[in-house]
């Protein structure tokens, strides 16, 4: 279902695979026990929490005001509202200040700057010489409110998963071809290529390790053995 923003508080976050039957990239938030929320659908800027759409750089602006991770090239924020501030102190920049309304398209979306400076023309009404810096407080929220309504936001769909342990496994041989998985609603046997998907999709406390001879689960670090939990 559309949701509206969790009140989870995050620390992590990264690109993933689209759910299955679904194309576009998915964005992963983890708190800090691991647990994770699938963000899927709905516009880029929704996915990653970030109104403007601003670019991830290792050290950069969107790190240094609460960003937590990147995906599809973009920030990832760990709520609206630390996205919001974050956008709305970047405008606020020296970099950005100094620009007019004509030349901030080619700064901020060089690609698609004409169509850009026409949209926001129309959206704000303001005119195109006046900088960032000189607008007025009621023209800033217009401008701003503006660039977020080009950027795109659209909800799309999110389901959260706790993440769960490997409480036991089933050998075949030297082989472990099934997973006791212990979740808030107790335990299931999962098969090998099953448990391998949830852990993808970092749903359970393992690694995943793709080597030349196939895909494995491994315990975490510090952790027992996975081999050690036969039942």
């Amino acid at each position: 279902m559309i949701t509206t923003e969790s009140a989870r508080v995050f620390v992590k976050a990264e690109e993933g695979s689209p759910p299955a039957g679904y194309e576009k990239a998915s964005v992963r938030y983890y708190d800090k026990d691991g647990n994770v929320l699938i963000r899927f659908e709905g516009t880029k800027a929704w996915r990653c929490n970030n109104p403007g759409n601003m670019k991830h750089k290792n050290g950069g602006f969107a790190m240094r005001h609460g960003a937590i991770g990147k995906a599809m090239s973009m920030a990832v924020f760990p709520d609206l509202a630390t996205g919001q501030a974050a956008f709305i102190a970047r405008l606020k920049t020296n970099e950005f200040g100094i620009l007019t309304i004509e030349r901030f398209p080619e700064v901020w979306d060089y690609d698609n700057a004409t169509s850009y400076r026409q949209m926001l023309c129309k959206i704000t009404k303001l005119p195109l010489e006046k900088r960032i810096k000189d607008l007025s407080p009621d023209e800033f929220e217009r401008f701003q409110k503006a660039i977020v309504q080009i950027e795109g936001w659209d909800e799309g769909w999110e389901e959260f998963y706790e993440k769960e342990y490997i409480a036991g496994v089933r050998k075949q041989g030297r082989l472990l071809v099934e997973y006791l998985i212990q979740g808030s609603d107790g335990q299931r046997w999962f098969s090998k290529d099953d448990a391998i998907a949830l852990a993808e999709m970092g749903r359970l406390h393992v690694v995943v390790v793709h080597a030349k001879r196939g895909t494995y689960l491994r315990s975490e670090y510090h952790t027992k053995p996975l081999r050690d939990r036969v039942c």
